[in-house]
């Protein structure tokens, strides 16, 4: 009879535990997450793909957000609630962004991501000695047939103008610019944007050396004709100190860049030109970059455009400018 009680008693306990234990075993495991790995991006990009992760403990209806636990601004996320999402509007500094997942039974687990946002890669190139090259080239029949170097020159003309009172017929001038220090972007680098600057000369300058109509385009000239430029790419190389009307090299009108009119007789300047492409195909294939040849849009006098050359400006900020941004 003491036997028969034994197993009653004995059997009564495993069934208690086998309840206890069948309870532990539906109880989530601990949920684990994973937010990814830490990025870097350089201005002027402002968003990144965020992929959230859950690696244990997760059950049908699990519920996921993403947050901010610190940086420099507030950022917009895509779906705050998706594992997979994305983050813009981001500036310059670092944010740790959290992702966090939380299963049927109210479990959560958490994890963050490093977002380290740098500002952009700039540099700012001026034809000098060893950072460039700018030339003009002149061809005014019977007066300079086109065989004169003036890569010394303090100006950088573009012109269709007549020379009557020489006793000459009509002339053209034009001009190259060459930036080497693009040949020094780092391996690998991704140019996102370039922009190129002229400055127009000043009246003091323009009358100094000989050259006083300025602009003929602007409010009041007795020459309002158009005076647009094309810049355009140079296909083969050239120097300063040689390059001339008759064998400067042969440029191509693939991504050319149209130039604005004049807005005044003298200090009409072009700054900012977006010449990204250009500058892209120049890169493109080491050992192609050859600068950019400037010209008139359209042909006949009287139309002229003038601007500091590198060895003319009053000072180094007035030389031709290309800063350009990368990553």
């Amino acid at each position: 009879m003491k036997q028969i009680r034994f197993s009653i008693i004995s059997l009564s306990l495993l069934a208690t535990l086998f309840t206890s234990c069948q309870k532990k075993c539906d109880m989530p495991a601990t949920v684990k997450v994973d937010a990814g790995t830490d990025q870097t991006i350089v201005l002027p990009v402002d968003s990144v793909t965020l992929t959230g992760t859950v690696t244990s403990g997760s059950t049908s209806n699990t519920a996921y957000l993403w947050s901010v636990i610190s940086g420099p601004s507030v950022p917009t996320f895509g779906n705050d609630n998706a594992t997979v999402t994305y983050a813009k509007n981001l500036v310059q500094g670092t944010y740790v962004l959290q992702f966090q997942a939380t299963n049927n039974a109210g479990t959560t687990g958490f994890d963050t991501t490093t977002i380290t946002v740098e500002p952009p890669k700039t540099i700012i190139l001026q034809p000098g000695a060893a950072t460039g090259q700018d030339a003009e080239v002149v061809y005014v029949p019977g007066l300079d047939n086109g065989n004169n170097a003036y890569g010394t020159d303090s100006i950088l003309r573009i012109t269709d103008w007549t020379y009557f009172s020489q006793g000459y017929g009509e002339g053209w001038t034009h001009a190259f610019v060459k930036f080497m220090g693009l040949n020094n972007l780092p391996a690998g680098s991704v140019i996102k944007s370039a922009k190129l600057s002229l400055y127009g000369l000043s009246s003091t300058t323009s009358t100094d050396i000989g050259y006083p109509e300025g602009d003929n385009y602007y409010s009041g000239s007795p020459y309002p004709l158009s005076n647009e430029m094309w810049l355009q790419r140079a296909t083969a190389d050239w120097d300063q100190t040689t390059i001339t009307y008759n064998n400067e090299p042969a440029v191509t009108s693939v991504d050319e860049v149209a130039t604005p009119t004049s807005t005044s007789q003298f200090n009409s300047n072009i700054t900012d030109l977006d010449v990204t492409q250009l500058v892209k195909d120049m890169v493109a294939t080491p050992g192609t970059n050859y600068g950019f040849s400037i010209t008139l849009q359209t042909a006949g006098y009287y139309r002229s455009q003038s601007f500091y050359s590198s060895e003319g400006s009053p000072d180094s900020s007035l030389a031709p400018k290309l800063v350009i941004t990368f990553q």
